[in-house]
């Protein structure tokens, strides 16, 4: 029985629509302009001596990847 019953459950999972999503999902995928810009900025802030350590470093390349992924 769970041979049937999980392909077909995990098929209507994946197709349903967002309950929280719409908004964010509206004008495209932001999780993949993050992830096209995020290692360019960190690089970038790096190079460029950013004061903060590591955890600035997240702070502001989190801001600028956002700003640039939408």
């Amino acid at each position: 029985m769970l041979i049937l019953a999980l392909p077909y459950a995990v098929l209507a999972f994946g197709t349903a629509a967002a309950p929280f999503g719409g908004a964010l999902t509206r004008s495209g995928d932001y999780s993949y302009g993050l992830y096209l810009y995020a290692f360019l900025i960190q690089q970038a802030l790096v190079a460029a001596g950013v004061p903060g350590g590591a955890l600035g470093n997240f702070a502001l390349a989190a801001l600028l990847a956002g700003g640039c992924g939408t």
